[in-house]
Formats: C-alpha cells, structure tokens, sequence
C-alpha cells in the first residue's frame, strides 16, 4: 500500500480493496471512520493535514465488495 494517496485513488492491503476518500470530522472522528484501524497501518500511511502535501485530511474506506454486512452502512428509517 502506499504511503500517501490521492482523493479517490484505490490501492490494496490484505487481499482487500480500499479508497481513499476526503474527510471533514476532527482527528478522533477520522480515525473511528477510517477502514484502515483494524491493520494497524495508522503509522506508515499518511492522513492528517500536516502529513499531506494537498494539506487535505483524508480516510480509507473499503470497497463495497468488502465491507461486511452492517458495517458502515447508514440506513434509511421511515415512519410507517
């Protein structure tokens, strides 16, 4: 995987996909969002603002193919 992606560039780790994708939530909210926390790659992959060379903060999501169900899906409730 590299080290630093840019928005909307794909790459894989551990025979799954993920993409990288802009975010806007503080650090803390970033990093329970980010894909990637559960492979401990939080050191070598560069996230934050500071670290960019976009000075963008961004997250890794997995692909669709590869989230589990339930995870990371927001669902639509309707009053019936």
């Amino acid at each position: 995987m590299k080290t630093e992606m840019t928005i909307g560039e794909y790459s894989q780790y551990a025979k799954k996909s993920f993409r990288c994708v802009a975010d806007n939530h503080s650090q803390m909210k970033r990093c329970i969002l980010c894909d990637l926390r559960e492979y401990g790659l939080c050191d070598s992959v560069r996230c934050q603002p500071d670290e960019r060379n976009d000075h963008r903060a961004v997250i890794f999501r997995l692909t669709r193919k590869y989230r589990q169900n339930g995870q990371n899906n927001v669902t639509n409730t309707k009053n019936q």
